[in-house]
């Protein structure tokens, strides 16, 4: 099982920096990866369209109003990402690189945006589609669920920022960020490939390009 100390741990060996045996410690590397793990984790989380951090839920409908849109939706609570959005029928993605990582959706696309309420307290979804049904990825905590790559990944996100405090080297953080993005262009042909669904369902326009 994956942990959170072995996940820095991976990281400050990226960067050549000793290890730790625990978040408490009054070491500057316990102290430095407290300091950034939650904002690589979030990071490495936006980053992709993770299979294990992926969370279908139906939105729940604002008072506020749009000149744009007919309607708007709260977001879930945990969505670090919104991804798509669903009528029901697995019928449109929100944006056309979804297409790359969700071969199994059908035609179209329904149109959203974010934007924050009218209280100015929240973030939220405006779209013109009934019931609208949001894919997104969700700010998953628990490390026990990571997949291997996404631990690779976030490995690297964490060293490139601790790479300037620990070494001062921002040479060593753009290296360590350029692996980070070659791991999440490879995570996107693994996790492309870790569902299942029904030829019938695959996109035409999926279909022409593979």
């Amino acid at each position: 099982m994956t942990s959170k100390v072995a996940i820095c741990n991976i990281a400050l060996s990226h960067i050549g920096a000793f290890g730790i045996s625990s978040l408490t410690e009054s070491t500057k590397e316990s102290i430095e990866c407290n300091k950034f793990y939650d904002v690589s984790l979030l990071g490495t989380l936006e980053g992709h369209n993770w299979s294990f951090a992926r969370k279908w839920q139906d939105l729940a409908l604002r008072t506020d109003t749009n000149s744009r849109w007919d309607y708007v939706y709260a977001l879930p609570s945990d969505c670090a990402r919104t991804r798509y959005l669903s009528d029901g029928s697995y019928s449109s993605t929100g944006t056309s690189s979804d297409l790359d990582s969700d071969r199994f959706l059908n035609t179209g696309k329904i149109e959203f945006e974010i934007g924050v309420s009218s209280d100015l307290t929240q973030n939220v979804l405006m779209t013109n589609l009934a019931d609208a049904e949001l894919v997104y990825t969700a700010k998953v905590t628990t490390t026990n669920l990571f997949s291997a790559k996404f631990v690779e990944a976030l490995a690297y996100k964490l060293a490139a920022y601790l790479a300037q405090p620990m070494k001062g080297s921002p040479q060593l953080a753009t290296q360590m960020l350029n692996a980070y993005q070659l791991l999440l262009s490879d995570a996107e042909v693994n996790d492309a490939n870790s569902d299942y669904k029904k030829e019938e369902a695959v996109n035409n326009f999926v279909s022409a390009r593979i």
